[in-house]
């Protein structure tokens, strides 16, 4: 009969092995984890704006998106930096809100750009419902908020909202009430944020339509919102994080059942491919056929 002395000896030198290994083995993984968390946190709600900016590129359809995502977006993340270096958090939710502020700022170009584009090749003598002027001036005027013809003056507002934020914020500092500015930095921001995807509700709501809105978009909405709030809950993030996570999805889901339904009867009036560019700037005659409903924001 054959000894097992040699095969105890080596399974319990093994044994030893995995017991000494595994405590740096386990902060290995454990740190691996936390980089692939963090990188998906900061990149990975800027992902689904991709296809939707390809979409607007190729087909200059720029009424399906609601601009109003990008305002939202915007000022949010311009208002949780300041919360930041009030109450620090994770970083990977700072590099998050610089990210998603380029994104949205590269976005907005876009559409701008396309807009004048549209505005250029329009027959002389059509009214126009843009703004004809520019400058500090429009700013100001409610009539065409968020509405303006040029890019610059869409980063001439959030400069103007950030040194607003700022002056504020020394204020408080300079009273002694910086923590309770800080919460209320980080309320305000977070339902700020909350109300993402509202603006794109109504406006599916309002058209009727989900037209030339992605579905990779909506789906990155909610997957980010779920991941993030799942995130917020056991990092223990502060309240107005996980609040802001819950609203999110709540809002992710209605955009869904939109999806569902004007869906089908978008498929239905589906245009030829090769009109599709063009479509959405003829105008609209008397013959029976569905009327193209155009929201500005």
């Amino acid at each position: 009969m054959r000894s097992n002395f040699p095969r105890l000896l080596l399974v319990h030198e093994w044994h030893k092995l995995v017991v000494t290994a595994f405590p740096w083995s386990m902060f290995l993984l454990l740190t691996m984890f936390e980089w692939i968390v963090s990188f998906g946190m900061v990149f990975g709600p800027v992902l689904g704006y991709i296809p939707q900016y390809q979409e607007i590129k190729q087909t200059g359809n720029t009424e399906a998106f609601s601009t109003l995502v990008c305002l939202i977006l915007l000022t949010a993340n311009i208002l949780r930096l300041y919360f930041w270096f009030g109450k620090r958090f994770e970083m990977a939710l700072l590099f998050q809100s610089l990210v998603m502020i380029a994104a949205q700022l590269a976005l907005l170009h876009l559409i701008v750009t396309i807009r004048e584009r549209r505005k250029r090749s329009r027959p002389t003598g059509l009214p126009s419902a843009e703004p004809e002027y520019s400058g500090l001036y429009i700013l100001f005027d409610r009539s065409s908020f968020w509405a303006w013809p040029k890019f610059l003056d869409y980063c001439s507002f959030m400069i103007f909202f950030a040194v607003v934020v700022s002056l504020v914020m020394l204020t408080s500092i300079m009273l002694g009430g910086s923590a309770t500015f800080t919460e209320l930095i980080g309320f305000f921001s977070l339902m700020i944020e909350s109300t993402l995807a509202m603006p794109q509700l109504y406006n599916n709501w309002r058209r009727r339509s989900v037209s030339g809105l992605r579905m990779e978009l909506v789906l990155s909405w909610f997957v980010g919102d779920l991941f993030k709030t799942l995130f917020f809950i056991f990092r223990q993030s502060p309240i107005q994080f996980i609040l802001c996570g819950f609203i999110q999805l709540a809002v992710d889901t209605a955009i869904f059942v939109q999806m569902r339904i004007y869906g089908k009867s978008d498929s239905s009036i589906a245009l030829p491919q090769d009109t599709h560019r063009f479509a959405q700037f003829e105008p609209s005659s008397g013959h029976s056929g569905k009327r193209q409903t155009t929201l500005r924001f």
